[in-house]
């Protein structure tokens, strides 16, 4: 969520910017109609707002490092990204070996 917050506010605000500097270059078109300062006052006003609520919810949630994440099998705390824990991933591995080079004949 605070992620989300956060990047929006930087959207809006680089939205406000690319059309502040449209108005400047083109004064007589039809995009100075359209967003007037007022208007990109506002905008920018309501980015910075979305980019204070981003980083004020990304402090008080909870951090994601106290998680753990724990081998299916046995349930030790593993590394994140892995699955199973060393001892037996090694078993894994080693019966997809065997299964793969020494395959059993029902013979």
């Amino acid at each position: 969520m605070s992620r989300t917050l956060f990047r929006l506010g930087l959207w809006v605000i680089l939205a406000v910017l690319a059309m502040h500097v449209l108005r400047q270059t083109f004064p007589e078109s039809l995009i100075v109609d359209y967003a007037s300062g007022d208007l990109l006052s506002k905008a920018a006003a309501m980015g910075g707002l979305l980019l204070a609520a981003g980083a004020l919810t990304s402090v008080i949630s909870k951090p994601k490092a106290l998680t753990t994440h724990r081998c299916i099998v046995c349930k030790t705390p593993v590394r994140k990204g892995t699955i199973y824990c060393r001892a037996h991933l090694r078993n894994l591995l080693s019966d997809e070996h065997d299964r793969r080079h020494f395959p059993r004949t029902n013979g």
